[in-house]
């Protein structure tokens, strides 16, 4: 039983320090992200590796395959992820020391 206490803290512990309750559904209008995207971390390894982008206020894990604001995400590098809508393509760069 505690490991599952463990479990619920470490995964809504990001939520919760964003001031948000993690069981709480937002409202319809709250669901759209608005806002530029901007890559702020890679994770992972050359086996699995994702991507940490931010769009506004809010940060989203992404993998390749994964869709981001209407993008598809096709390839995630150790400084860059790369995006594709239709035949519009466009590659986020990781800046380091940006926060």
């Amino acid at each position: 039983m505690n490991f599952l206490r463990v479990m619920i803290i470490c995964l809504c512990l990001p939520v919760m320090l964003q001031g948000r309750d993690p069981f709480f559904l937002p409202k319809q209008s709250e669901k759209h992200e608005s806002g530029a995207l901007k890559l702020t971390g890679i994770i992972g390894d050359k086996s699995r590796r994702g991507a940490i982008v931010t769009i506004g206020e809010r940060s989203k894990i992404v993998f390749p395959g994964d869709v981001v604001k209407n993008y598809f995400v096709t390839k995630i590098t150790d400084d860059k992820v790369f995006l594709q809508q239709g035949k519009k393509s466009m590659a986020l760069a990781l800046v380091m020391g940006a926060y």
